[in-house]
């Protein structure tokens, strides 16, 4: 695990700049959280009762301010219109051996069943080449209203960044299903490795395709994201602007 950023001035105007950005596209807020059971509420608020998915849930895995944050885009009316959740792992094998029996064991201790049509990637997976400090990427949801693809590249860019501020991670890695993985959002969020069948499912998780994407943006790909974002001299936000902070709940 490698500590320390090479570049933290950079990066962190990098998050100044997408939070300007934020603030421009109707005026929201940007908060960090690490309570996840705040994130849990905010869901069931959104979806209607579908809450937190196990990966997140708090009363089966033990995430705390060191493992795991959410943040959440705030309009000014105080609802929550977009959020996205990170969890990091230090994993000794491989994200190929690891992330399946993980994923099956979290869902298990939640007394929910899944049943996966494979037990492993494909041998050529990049998959088998990512160990060290990994972290998750979930729990992705915006509003409609603002399903514009800059407000989606920007808001998880800002994701990725403060990921890569906390942990200086290995990897960065998430699951999405094949609308997804081909409409061009992920590699305009940073993800630059995408790699079909990577999990398949006999009896899915709740909301996921049978065959799942992997996307994968390592060290250099987060580096050099910072690198871009600090590098520009035109926000992708227009109109007014106001003062926006990156704050706790």
């Amino acid at each position: 695990m490698k500590l320390g950023l090479d570049e933290p001035l950079q990066a962190a105007a990098a998050v100044e700049k997408l939070l300007a950005s934020l603030s421009g596209k109707g005026n929201l807020r940007v908060k960090c959280c690490s309570n996840l059971s705040a994130l849990d509420h905010v869901i069931r608020d959104t979806l209607q009762g579908s809450g937190i998915t196990p990966l997140f849930d708090p009363t089966v895995s033990q995430l705390d301010k060191d493992k795991s944050f959410w943040l959440g885009a705030i309009a000014p009316d105080g609802s929550v219109v977009a959020r996205q959740a990170f969890r990091m792992e230090l994993v000794s094998t491989s994200l190929a051996e690891w992330a399946l029996g993980w994923i099956l064991g979290t869902y298990l201790k939640r007394g929910e069943l899944i049943v996966p049509t494979n037990l492993s990637p494909n041998e050529n997976s990049v998959a088998h080449n990512l160990s060290g400090c990994l972290v998750y990427h979930g729990e992705l949801w915006i509003n409609p209203k603002l399903k514009r693809r800059d407000f989606v590249e920007v808001f998880a860019k800002l994701g990725l960044i403060a990921a890569y501020i906390k942990w200086n991670p290995d990897a960065v890695w998430a699951l999405v299903g094949k609308s997804m993985a081909t409409s061009g959002h992920m590699s305009r969020m940073g993800y630059t490795h995408l790699e079909p069948g990577f999990l398949n499912w006999e009896y899915t998780p709740e909301g996921a395709d049978k065959m799942e994407w992997l996307g994968v943006a390592d060290r250099r790909a987060l580096c050099r994201m910072v690198e871009e974002e600090a590098d520009h001299t035109t926000l992708i936000s227009t109109g007014q602007t106001s003062e926006t902070t990156l704050t706790p709940f």
